[in-house]
């Protein structure tokens, strides 16, 4: 129905009519709820494109009604249900400007809550983050969580394995742990998890060295987990390294021990850990951890001087808990090879369609096959050619020198790339398509593949970063997420 300019729809007549009764005063409007919070409040825009309103409690005490008078009961269920309680109402807001905004924010009766959420709210203490002092200015996605409590995550495990084993009738879940603890010399309770910290994270990268045959960068990536105790994390690796008869070679770096593990990649895969001031990290080689070390020198080489993280991402402040970072249009870009072999990977996975594709093929689109993979090799070599570029400008930028004449070299040298890439997609365009036929089955995946799957895929590339950070107060749980759009 149609209230002046606005127009109302429900499911069924009786909500309608009771949004009527509202309007003409004869119920309560929910402004009138002393719980409700205007989706905006707080987040410095009174006029929202989008603004949701839920209330989590009634919510919450339906949906468990409905569930228990259906089924016998369920520890579990019960369980999730304990996990919800306390929280009350949660607000959304969707502003969009320069940037795509979505602001959550649930709130909560402290004194109300129980089980896990009670522990995670009563024992987090929120803290500046340090891990981005060794996070490089380049990475393209990084993630760090405050407030992690390993001793009560490893707790319900054990919990969760044992209640399976006597679902199951099975023995012996407690004998193989304290076996292990045995071997190992250690209780993993008191001298390992006890070792862990509050904060975990990971972020990842493009590396120097090229993946064989596919052309593009290998991704390398970092895990970092904050240590209570220096010393005591040593002597855990050592023994685990004892445990399983592992033996990593040694680099020493700048000081730092290096130690990682070969393997038949060469350098672009060798696993590689090494304890950074309050941090064990474990990168996928050491490259990455060396970068991680320089970034630390200057300010200028971390993370924080990044404009695109410092559009999505609020400097650090009280009660922040957790971030995400991701430039997800540069992720796509990169790594399109992977999603080239996917679709080729699909295409030929149908035998008809195999044979179908060689008796519609034409010279003329096998020459421009070969003239764009040509191209890929001079643009593999190219790559190579501006990775050198860019560890060259590192290296002066850390002495102090001027990058500008190297960072016009780059610039040409990407732009050269970025001409061969719009070459190949010349070709690909101009080569004549196969007369049209009826699709048999084994084309339907391949055709999705380019008309939903692929269009999606380039609208995601223009995604240049994306934020959200998540922030825990004294009785509100907030995340701030923001998106940024090519312009």
């Amino acid at each position: 129905t149609r209230i002046g300019d606005v127009f109302i729809a429900g499911l069924g007549d009786k909500v309608v009519r009771r949004a009527i009764d509202v309007y003409e005063h004869a119920r309560p409007s929910l402004a009138t709820d002393a719980r409700f919070h205007w989706p905006s409040k707080g987040f410095g825009r009174s006029d929202p494109a989008v603004g949701v309103y839920w209330d989590m409690e009634k919510t919450f005490s339906l949906v468990a009604g409905v569930i228990r008078a259906t089924q016998t009961p369920d520890p579990r269920v019960d369980d999730a249900f304990n996990r919800v309680k306390g929280f009350t109402t949660a607000q959304t807001s969707v502003t969009w400007d320069e940037s795509l905004k979505i602001n959550t924010a649930a709130h909560f009766n402290p004194a109300e809550l129980s089980g896990d959420t009670k522990a995670y709210v009563d024992g987090c203490q929120p803290q500046n983050n340090q891990t981005l002092s060794f996070t490089p200015k380049d990475v393209l996605v990084y993630q760090w969580v405050g407030c992690v409590n390993f001793a009560r995550y490893w707790n319900n495990v054990r919990k969760e394995a044992e209640r399976i084993a006597q679902e199951k009738q099975l023995e012996g879940s407690s004998t193989e742990v304290a076996n292990f603890e045995t071997a190992l010399g250690r209780d993993l309770e008191d001298d390992v998890i006890a070792v862990l910290g509050n904060e975990i994270g990971w972020f990842a990268n493009t590396g120097a060295q090229f993946i064989p045959l596919i052309g593009i960068k290998a991704p390398q990536v970092v895990l970092f987990i904050k240590v209570n105790d220096r010393t005591e994390a040593g002597k855990v690796v050592s023994a685990l390294l004892t445990k399983f008869s592992l033996e990593p070679e040694k680099d020493i770096h700048r000081g730092m021990q290096f130690s990682y593990f070969p393997t038949p990649f060469g350098g672009a895969v060798e696993p590689t850990f090494i304890l950074f001031g309050d941090y064990f990290l474990v990168g996928s080689n050491r490259d990455i951890l060396k970068e991680a070390l320089y970034a630390t020198d200057d300010a200028r080489g971390t993370l924080t001087a990044s404009p695109l993280f410092q559009k999505t991402i609020k400097p650090s402040h009280e009660g922040q808990v957790g971030i995400f970072y991701f430039k997800l249009g540069e992720l796509l870009t990169t790594y399109s090879g992977l999603v080239d072999l996917a679709y080729n990977w699909l295409s030929t996975r149908s035998a008809e369609t195999q044979v179908q594709a060689a008796s519609t093929s034409s010279p003329a689109s096998s020459v421009a096959d070969e003239t764009a993979m040509m191209l890929n090799e001079v643009i593999a070599r190219e790559q190579e050619v501006s990775a050198a570029l860019e560890d060259e400008i590192w290296d002066i930028n850390l002495k102090g020198e001027d990058t500008s004449a190297k960072e016009e070299e780059l610039k040409r040298q990407k732009d050269k790339i970025k001409a061969l890439q719009a070459q190949i997609q010349v070709i690909k365009s101009s080569t004549q398509p196969a007369p049209l036929r009826k699709l048999s089955d084994g084309d339907q995946p391949a055709v999705v593949w380019r008309n939903i799957f692929t269009p999606v895929l380039e609208g995601l590339k223009t995604v240049q970063a994306l934020g959200a950070d998540v922030s825990l107060e004294k009785d509100l749980l907030s995340t701030e997420i923001q998106v940024l759009f090519e312009k």
